[in-house]
């Protein structure tokens, strides 16, 4: 008896075959096969943990459950916020996320909200961004590592 392997996203598929007709026939039923285990044995596999965006890895990194912990404590109450927004763009989150990971109390109050500070933070119905301003701020309040440039060999 024969046996193919074949790798996919959750681990190998083998086939035992006898002829190449009832490999055929076993590969005619296997995209549909194999996207159903895949998509039962998804919330099986771990999530890969989030990745800081490059130059950013001192500055920030996520837990394994998907929060910012935060590397750098800007002193400036608006740039720490917009610091633990900015390791969640593009994607939003709520005020309490945002005082979990900055520590600032009441942060909605004390800092999303006020007028001054309007052109940083962008708000979707509870949860809330940054506009350009806000990740300009960061970009130019942060130091930025570069990466290492890689040897090179002599000639």
């Amino acid at each position: 008896m024969w046996e193919a392997r074949i790798r996919t996203e959750f681990g190998d598929v083998r086939l035992s075959y006898e002829s190449e007709e009832q490999l055929e026939q076993l590969l005619k039923n296997l995209p549909r096969q194999v996207a159903a285990i895949a998509a039962a044995s998804k919330s099986l596999l771990p999530k890969q943990p989030r990745a800081p965006k490059p130059g950013y890895e001192h500055i920030y990194r996520f837990t394994p459950q998907g929060l910012v912990e935060l590397l750098h404590f800007p002193t400036v109450k608006t740039k720490l916020a917009c610091l633990a927004l900015f390791a969640y763009q593009p994607d939003m989150v709520d005020a309490s996320t945002v005082e979990r990971v900055t520590g600032i109390a009441n942060v909605q109050g004390i800092v999303l909200s006020q007028t001054k500070n309007r052109k940083y933070f962008r708000k979707d119905g509870e949860l809330c961004g940054l506009t350009p301003e806000g990740i300009s701020l960061v970009q130019e309040s942060v130091p930025q590592v570069e990466p290492a440039p890689e040897d090179t060999p002599s000639e």
